[in-house]
């Protein structure tokens, strides 16, 4: 079975922890077919970086560049990827990887996650743990996430914010599995949404995306407020008030791979990594 890999990171003033994710990536046992940069409009000059060391780089580099900001943004950051992405379909990836420029994969983190995928043809997405973190049960983070290069081609529309948490909706709504391997880990730093309260206004955005009913949203309000405090559930709550208020408010599953009617609803698996690779 082929393993052409299409790699994309993106950035914004992130020139300093640059060269240790060059040398990660040239030290996995399957390399990238290509390694794409969205740079979301650097201040620091992080696009001339990347261009030097690609000079002399074992992987092919290629960068798309959106104009320059005074502060980057990864409830936008999507607007870059549908600018670009459309312009990659033709390539014949069988999985991209959205590698974050704070990742320190382990050797054989592309070759595993090759594998998983290969042994779970049901799954559409997979990704693993970050060890500084909590152990996420609700979802793929976008450090080292792997997605079928058929799924990414179908998608027409790429959404504002980051293309993680659009993957994880998206595989959802085309009812495909998410597969979370507990003890598949990539180094990397401690992950916002444990940090940020704010991150809780997204979450709830979501969950009108997904179609949670309000039940459900009530259950999650109380779990937030438990795990997170006060800030991050009232964020949650007008999150899902706003998305829900909108007065034009899209059809995403529509707008994004052409579905319509009632939502599959496809599950997230969380497997250990021997468990995963004997499905």
């Amino acid at each position: 079975m082929t393993r052409n890999i299409l790699l994309v990171t993106n950035i914004w003033n992130e020139r300093q922890r640059i060269p240790s994710l060059f040398k990660a990536v040239g030290e996995q046992t399957v390399l990238p077919m290509l390694w794409v940069w969205f740079d979301d409009g650097s201040t620091d000059n992080s696009v001339g970086l990347i261009e030097e060391i690609a000079k002399n780089y074992q992987v092919p580099v290629k960068i798309f560049q959106m104009p320059q900001k005074t502060k980057g943004n990864l409830d936008t950051i999507g607007r870059a990827y549908h600018r670009f992405m459309p312009q990659l379909y033709h390539l014949d990836f069988d999985y991209m990887v959205v590698l974050d420029v704070d990742s320190h994969p382990y050797s054989d983190f592309f070759e595993t996650q090759c594998r998983l995928l290969e042994a779970n043809p049901d799954a559409g997405i997979s990704g693993g743990q970050v060890p500084c973190d909590p152990l996420r049960t609700s979802g793929i983070m976008g450090l080292g996430m792997f997605i079928r290069g058929d799924f990414v081609r179908r998608i027409k529309r790429w959404w504002d914010f980051s293309p993680d948490s659009m993957f994880n909706i998206l595989a959802i709504f085309a009812g495909f599995t998410r597969l979370l391997v507990n003890d598949l880990f990539i180094p990397a730093a401690c992950s916002a949404i444990f940090q940020n309260p704010k991150i809780g206004f997204r979450f709830g955005r979501y969950a009108v995306i997904v179609e949670i009913s309000f039940l459900r949203v009530l259950r999650k309000f109380q779990g937030r407020l438990r795990n997170y405090g006060i800030r991050d559930a009232v964020y949650y709550i007008a999150g899902y008030l706003f998305e829900l208020t909108r007065p034009y408010r899209m059809n995403y599953k529509e707008m994004t791979l052409g579905l319509s009617g009632q939502i599959k609803h496809g599950y997230l698996r969380s497997e250990t990594l021997a468990e995963a690779l004997c499905s």
